[in-house]
Formats: C-alpha cells, structure tokens, sequence
C-alpha cells in the first residue's frame, strides 16, 4: 500500500506543491490537497477508494474550481502503473462541501482505483 500512497503523492505534486496524506498541518498554505485511500472490494484485484479534499480559503471559488478540474483531469481514466503497483482511476464522485465558514472553500473527489500489487 505504501507505493501506492506514494505514486499518488508524486502525481498529485506535479499539478500542485502542496499535497498531504490525511492531514494537513495546521500552518499548512491555502490552497492544499490532502488525499486518502480507503478499502473497497476484493475480487481478483484490489478495488480502492481514493478521496481527495482540496481546500482553500478565498472570497471567490475560482482558484479552486480550477484546481478541482486539475485533478480531475490528471487521475480520471488514468493508468498509472510503475514497478510495484498496476492502479487505474475512475472518478465516481465531484462534491462541493459546504462548510460553516463562507471563506473556507471545499472539494471532494472519489475515485475508485482498480489495482493490481505486484
């Protein structure tokens, strides 16, 4: 699981420098990513769940949107297999989070990778 977790985080880092995995730090610079992998099914591969929180606090939701439609672009339908895992995404999801604070801006995005560890 750890190559996994980190070919994701060297493919998120080269659309944007600021990418964690499951948390941020409490310092961190808007705009941030913060990304986890979450089980999913087992069959004759190992099927993930990948959500993606991209977060930034702005008037407008430009900035954001943008960076959504970035990331979007990147993972969905993609192949990206490497020496020790075989992983394709599929975006299942596009969510804006509401959140009580009107600056604070919120993504998600899920996307089921089918995997193959070698």
């Amino acid at each position: 699981m750890n190559k996994l977790l980190e070919l994701i985080l060297q493919t998120l880092k080269t659309k944007h420098p600021r990418v964690y995995h499951e948390d941020a730090p409490s310092n961190a610079e808007y705009p941030y990513i913060v990304f986890n992998v979450n089980d999913g099914f087992k069959t004759h591969r190992d099927d993930l769940v990948l959500i993606i929180d991209i977060w930034d606090r702005n008037d407008s939701s430009i900035v954001i949107e943008d960076l959504t439609d970035t990331i979007d672009k990147l993972l969905d339908e993609s192949n990206l297999p490497n020496e020790f895992v075989l992983p394709t995404f599929y975006r299942q999801q596009r969510f804006k989070v509401e959140e009580p604070d009107k600056k604070l801006k919120h993504r998600q995005l899920r996307f089921n990778i089918q995997t193959y560890f070698k």
